[in-house]
């Protein structure tokens, strides 16, 4: 699992792996990402179409996910947990690839 912040909302976000897929977990609610691409992902089975891009930062041990819903402001959160998931930089990994990584 790893913990997502938004400095500027305080609001938290959770990303963890459940049967093989990977889920975010945010306040009153759950649901799954599927990879769109080596550093996107998009929400599946909710209300609200989300897209997630993954940044590495490169000077800071640090990742970023923004979050994207048509017609809202971009939301950036951050965690320090930048190894949680891939045995690899996800950089250098396919979409299929990501998905075959996650336990």
């Amino acid at each position: 699992m790893s913990i997502f912040l938004n400095p500027q909302t305080g609001s938290v976000w959770e990303l963890y792996v459940k049967n093989r897929k990977l889920q975010v977990n945010v306040p009153n609610f759950s649901f799954e990402v599927s990879p769109a691409s080596v550093t996107r992902f998009r929400s599946i089975n909710t209300q609200v179409n989300l897209e997630f891009e993954f940044e590495k930062l490169p000077l800071r041990n640090h990742l970023l996910l923004h979050v994207y819903a048509k017609g809202i402001k971009r939301a950036t959160f951050e965690t320090s947990q930048i190894d949680f998931l891939l045995p690899e930089p996800i950089e250098t990994q396919s979409p299929a690839q990501i998905a075959q990584s996650l336990p």
